[in-house]
C-alpha cells in the first residue's frame, strides 16, 4: 500500500480492471446532443417509435424495401416504426451501426430482445413518464449533464426560452446559428426585422452588426450556452468578402471573445444531397482545413470546438489541435 491508502496495480489484468472499472463509473457530459427537457414538449422525441424513425433508419430502409418515398411520408409516426421494424429488425439482420443501436437501447433497459415483439416494447415507454425516463438514461448512461441543440429562430422552441421555464437544470443550451449564418440573407434578415432588430439584406452597416450583436448578447444572457455553432458545408471558406465573413469578424467572433462563450464549427454537411429523403437526405463531403487554420491563426483569442464529418479530414484536424491551443475537438 501506498501513502494515499491505494492498492498498488501489480499486474497487467490488474490495471485492465481498474481502467475499466474507472471508465465505467465515470459521470459524463455529453456536449453535442438532440435532446431537449421536459417543458419544450413535442420537440423532446422519446420512445420506441421515435427511436425506431432516427434518419439514419429512415434512410436505410429504403434500400430494403420497396415502399416509395410518397408512400412513406404519408405514413403515420406508428406506421412507419412498424416497417421499418419489420424490415430491418425481423426480414433482415440489423447490423447496421443505426440498427445495433436500437437493439443496445432495448437490452440496456432491461427488455426483452430476443422475443422481438414491438408492442412489448411500446407497452414498457407508455407505463412510464417521460420524466421518469430521463432518470433512467441518465443513470444508466453515466452522464450527469447534457447539452442541447438550441435554435432561437424556432417558433415552437422560442417561447419555452422567453419564459424562463426551461426545466431539468441536467439539460444545457448550445446557442445555433445555422439560420442566421447559413440563411441570413433568404430568412434571417427577415426573422430578425421580425423581431425588431434593424438590420438589412446584405448585412453591410455598421447598424446592422451592432444589431445582430444585440440579438446574439440577448440570447446569450437569455440561455447561458456553453457554446454558440454552426454546421457548415465542405466548401466552407475563410476569410469571406460576402455574408458569412461579415458576420463572423464583425458579429459572431466578437461576442465569443467578449462573454467567453466557445464558436463549435461542425463542418463537411451537404444539405439535402436527396431531398425526397427529408431530414435523412444530408449527406458529408471532405473539407480543406486551410480555413479552419487561418480562423484559429487569426483569431488568438476565441475559443473553438471543431468537428468534420468526413473521416478523411480527421488526421489532418488531429494535427491541427496539435498546433493550436484555444481549439477543442470533439
Amino acid at each position: 500500500m501506498n501513502t494515499n491508502h491505494t492498492q498498488t496495480i501489480a499486474t497487467t489484468e490488474a490495471l485492465k480492471t481498474a481502467v475499466l472499472d474507472a471508465v465505467e463509473t465515470q459521470s459524463i457530459t455529453d456536449i453535442h446532443t438532440h435532446l431537449f427537457s421536459p417543458p419544450f414538449g413535442e420537440l423532446l422525441l422519446w420512445g420506441i417509435d421515435e427511436l425506431l424513425t432516427y434518419h439514419y433508419l429512415i434512410a436505410e430502409v429504403f434500400r430494403k424495401s420497396d415502399v416509395s418515398y410518397d408512400q412513406f411520408w404519408a405514413m403515420t409516426k406508428v406506421e412507419q416504426a412498424d416497417l421499418i421494424w419489420q424490415t430491418l429488425f425481423i426480414e433482415n439482420s440489423p447490423v447496421s451501426e443505426a440498427c445495433r443501436g436500437v437493439v443496445t437501447t432495448l437490452d440496456a433497459l432491461g427488455l426483452d430482445v430476443g422475443s422481438r415483439n414491438l408492442q412489448d416494447y411500446r407497452d414498457y415507454f407508455a407505463g412510464t413518464t417521460v420524466e421518469a425516463f430521463i432518470d433512467t438514461v441518465f443513470e444508466g448512461a453515466k452522464v450527469s449533464k447534457v447539452v442541447m441543440t438550441n435554435d432561437p429562430f424556432d417558433s415552437a422552441e422560442a417561447p419555452v426560452w422567453q419564459s424562463g421555464e426551461t426545466g431539468d437544470a441536467r439539460f444545457e443550451a448550445a446557442l445555433r446559428m445555422d439560420v442566421l449564418i447559413n440563411t441570413y440573407q433568404e430568412t434571417g434578415y427577415e426573422h430578425l426585422r421580425g423581431l425588431g432588430y434593424d438590420v438589412d439584406p446584405n448585412l453591410s452597416t455598421e447598424k446592422t452588426y451592432k444589431e445582430v450583436r444585440r440579438f446574439l448578447e440577448t440570447w446569450i444572457q437569455r440561455m447561458n450556452p456553453k457554446y454558440m455553432a454552426v454546421s457548415l458545408p465542405p466548401d466552407f471558406q475563410y476569410p469571406d468578402d460576402g455574408v458569412l465573413g461579415r458576420l463572423f469578424d464583425n458579429c459572431i467572433l466578437p461576442i465569443s471573445r467578449e462573454f467567453n462563450v466557445p464558436f463549435a464549427l461542425m463542418i463537411g454537411v451537404k444539405r439535402a444531397v436527396n431531398p425526397q429523403l427529408q431530414m435523412a437526405g444530408d449527406g458529408s463531403g471532405k473539407a480543406d482545413l486551410t480555413s479552419l487554420e487561418t480562423l484559429l491563426r487569426e483569431n488568438p483569442d476565441n475559443k473553438f470546438l471543431v468537428t468534420l464529418l468526413s473521416r478523411e479530414n480527421l488526421h489532418e484536424l488531429g494535427v491541427i489541435g496539435r498546433k493550436f491551443k484555444h481549439l477543442m475537438i470533439f
